[in-house]
């Protein structure tokens, strides 16, 4: 069975640790190669008190300068987005981006709160911009370019294109789906402005994480 629940703290520092650094992830492809089981991450902030939620997703705070309906996250002392690797310092757009080379693998994901639907939707979302970074040969057209995929207006459960809609239920009313639709627009904004830092160093992009682009997240794709 492919989803199982998240290790504990040090499991996840462990894979912060990988993930945030260097590498293509090919430890991950060799242990299941190699017929060992690997963990499926589940988002820390399931059980968070006092969330809203909007269609099932849950409205978390983020550690972000852009506008939307997200409460402010004071960054922890010491931790630089996903850099500090464990269940204190990381908001659920680290948590897409550090667990996204290991969660890319998995064909099924179980849904244990409402912030794994984010976490779902941002691991889709973070392969979308590698998607569309791959092809490109240029730091400064990528980030160009991914600068755009942040600030398109992205579809919501009920609309052509929404992927997930057996994940996440409709919105009850307009009020819900603007809520829902700002939330997605700020945390995309808010995970390109800390992903290109990581696919593209000196000018050049960093081709193991691109490589991630051929993977398929559940086997599905977000397209926009």
């Amino acid at each position: 069975v492919a989803c199982i629940s998240a290790e504990g703290a040090a499991t996840r520092r462990r894979a912060a640790t990988r993930a945030a650094g260097g590498g293509d992830g090919g430890g991950c492809a060799a242990r299941r190669r190699a017929g060992e089981t690997m963990p499926v991450y589940h988002s820390a902030h399931n059980e968070a008190p006092g969330v809203r939620e909007a269609c099932g997703c849950a409205i978390l705070p983020l550690t972000t300068t852009a506008r939307g309906p997200a409460p402010p996250r004071a960054p922890p002392a010491g931790a630089a987005g996903a850099a500090g690797g464990d269940d204190a310092s990381m908001d659920i757009v680290d948590e897409a981006i550090v667990y996204f080379r290991a969660n890319v693998f998995f064909k099924n994901f179980e849904i244990k709160g409402p912030a794994d639907r984010v976490l779902v939707y941002l691991t889709l979302f973070t392969h979308y911009c590698l998607t569309r970074a791959a092809p490109i040969k240029t730091e400064a057209e990528g980030r160009r370019e991914l600068a755009r995929v942040a600030i398109a207006k992205p579809s919501i459960p009920g609309e052509p294109g929404f992927p997930l809609s057996g994940m996440f239920s409709e919105p009850a009313n307009g009020e819900e789906a603007e809520m829902l639709r700002s939330y997605l627009k700020q945390c995309r904004e808010t995970l390109v402005s800390r992903l290109v830092d990581r696919i593209y160093h000196d000018g050049a992009p960093d081709k193991f994480w691109l490589a991630f682009s051929k993977r398929k997240f559940m086997n599905k794709t977000l397209n926009g």
